[in-house]
């Protein structure tokens, strides 16, 4: 998909989300009409709404008797959409506001009901942004959800699945901390409660350890030449740096990304100079997947469903690989592990944009990964859908250079953390991430799922 159609992609969702709200809000309002209070949906793109959502948020958690030391500060440096200025953030997130417009005493003694009089306040904010699966497509990934009645909550959730299938979205993933309250959550909503999933992290110290520890095994220091600094803008401080007349954000991001596969292209070179890495088969060099690459992302998608026992379950397909992943607004990016005869050649080149011929090259492992949104922190964090290497390929060191290359990238972009999730049974891949990676498990984090026939039936 080119970067005009993507424009186009990006326009329209955002005008069917408003569209889609506004009917809500019209539905609703008939429905309560003649009641003392209305109900009404809208998505926040004001600076006045950040300062009412903060508020809003800072005096549930207060209620609560949660930790309130970031809520006054982080929407802060918060940015919208601006899709006509080209300032559309990577990733696509949203804030969607439950107003609700409480008539005063003195006009609700009046029989002339004047609008004007009405009284708008925040009842319930929900964030969420687009991710990915491999398996199925386009996802709703629902960040937080905060209202001030259980009553609310449903309405809120009701519009949120309808946001959901009119966006095409495949499934909706929310995230609980507690059993206690994932169990009371699925008893309203009836989501899937994926026991069997566990979610792992590596914070921005743990991150910074884990390239340190890197530097020493891949002898090289992982980091952006000096040059290459300089001839390219940084993120702000916040990490919320929009499009520019010369380069768009994502365009920045894939930018970051090669230079750091050159970098690890090299030291892989070295390390097989050294006979530290496997050398019993074909030299291996790490790049960043482009459209072209469709056929490849799906053969290693299969393959890692197979070794999960779930070939069935995936529905996406080379055309929707294709159409979701390019332009200048994608949903998912990938890396890609493939063998390279012409190692010599090729090993400045870990962009597809200088190597035409990537398809004849065995491709044999990826590292498929999108961007979150954190309401805590205001900032972006890098998830991990899928890493995935080929059998033979295994135990050669190259999945421990993909995760050093994500967390690298985590940490050029002030990520506020680098996530991914694991099958409890996966008792290999649970050791590669403690011993080698370091990353910590998110005890008592409990992921619920809905699929599309649990949106029908919810809402």
């Amino acid at each position: 998909m080119s970067s005009t159609q993507q424009e186009i992609a990006v326009q329209t969702i955002l005008q069917e989300i408003d569209h889609c709200l506004l009917h809500q809000s019209n539905s609703l309002s008939d429905s309560s009409r003649g009641n003392s209070s209305q109900v009404r949906f809208r998505r926040a793109f004001k600076k006045e709404d950040i300062h009412a959502i903060d508020s809003f948020i800072t005096e549930n958690l207060q209620q609560s008797n949660e930790d309130v030391t970031e809520a006054k500060t982080r929407l802060s440096d918060h940015k919208f959409d601006d899709v006509e200025k080209r300032e559309v953030h990577h990733p696509l997130y949203f804030y969607i506001l439950l107003e609700e417009k409480i008539k005063s005493q003195d006009e609700q003694q009046t029989d002339n009901s004047n609008t004007s009089l009405l009284d708008y306040s925040i009842q319930g904010v929900a964030l969420w942004y687009f991710g990915y699966s491999t398996w199925k497509g386009k996802v709703m990934n629902l960040e937080s959800l905060i209202t001030s009645t259980d009553l609310l909550e449903k309405r809120m959730m009701d519009i949120l699945i309808h946001l959901a299938r009119r966006s095409d979205c495949q499934r909706i993933i929310y995230q609980v901390q507690g059993k206690d309250n994932a169990e009371v959550f699925k008893e309203k909503y009836n989501p899937e409660l994926l026991h069997e999933w566990l979610t792992l992290e590596m914070g921005k110290e743990k991150i910074v350890s884990f390239l340190q520890n890197m530097k020493h095994k891949f002898d090289t220091e992982l980091l952006l030449a000096n040059s290459y600094h300089k001839s390219i803008d940084k993120p702000t401080k916040n990490n919320m740096k929009v499009a520019t007349k010369d380069k768009t954000e994502v365009q920045y991001i894939q930018e970051t990304l090669d230079s750091i596969l050159i970098n690890m292209n090299i030291a892989i070179r070295k390390q097989r100079q050294k006979n530290q890495i496997n050398s019993s088969k074909a030299p291996l060099r790490l790049r960043r997947a482009e459209e072209n690459d469709s056929s490849s992302i799906l053969k290693l998608v299969n393959g890692l469903a197979l070794y999960e026992k779930a070939l069935d379950e995936v529905h996406v397909n080379e055309v929707i690989y294709q159409r979701d992943g390019g332009g200048d607004h994608p949903f998912f990016h990938c890396i890609l592990l493939e063998e390279d005869e012409n190692e010599e050649d090729k090993i400045q080149s870990s962009s597809s944009h200088h190597n035409n011929n990537n398809s004849n090259n065995h491709v044999v492992g990826m590292g498929f990964f999108y961007f979150g949104h954190a309401m805590k922190s205001g900032r972006r964090f890098l998830y991990l859908e899928d890493l995935f290497v080929e059998s033979n390929y295994r135990k050669g060191g190259y999945g421990t250079a993909v995760m050093t290359v994500l967390a690298n990238l985590a940490n050029e972009l002030n990520c506020d953390r680098f996530v991914w999730q694991a099958l409890d049974w996966n008792s290999p891949a649970l050791a590669f991430y403690d011993k080698v990676i370091g990353a910590t498990v998110c005890n008592g984090l409990y992921t619920l799922r809905f699929d599309k026939a649990r949106m029908s039936m919810t809402s």
